[in-house]
């Protein structure tokens, strides 16, 4: 088990001060204890010293990936994905004021709703 880290001298947090931000906190806790385990202990400080925000790794994609997402994006808004059949069958029968469910299959001959009569004002 290893010995736990106590020593935040002034000189050490002006250390984590001056590389906050610039690298993973992991290798802050090398730097700053010799330990590969420190990188826990350099974020809660530096939540505690209120630095904000560390390091974030630079995105990784290239104007090729991008290009492809964008063409993407712009193919599924022209052509939405069609409302199923089921939903467009089922819309005039939910759009009345009183509480139902459907019976049946749609598309059915047999299909129905079934009214439990109870106005949405009631419960509102």
């Amino acid at each position: 088990m290893s010995r736990p880290i106590e020593v935040w001298t002034n000189d050490v947090c002006a250390a984590l001060r001056e590389h906050w931000g610039k690298m993973p906190a992991s290798r802050i806790g090398k730097i700053l204890f010799a330990r590969d385990d420190a990188g826990n202990v350099v974020i809660a400080q530096a939540h505690r010293m209120q630095l904000g925000e560390g390091w974030r790794p630079p995105l990784r994609m290239d104007e090729r990936a991008i290009k492809d997402r964008a063409r993407k994006a712009r193919a599924r808004a022209k052509n939405p994905k069609p409302v199923p059949k089921v939903i467009k069958k089922l819309a005039p029968l939910l759009s009345g004021r009183t509480c139902s469910y459907p019976m049946g299959k749609p598309g059915t001959k047999g299909f129905k709703r079934r009214d439990l009569g109870m106005m949405s004002d009631e419960f509102s």
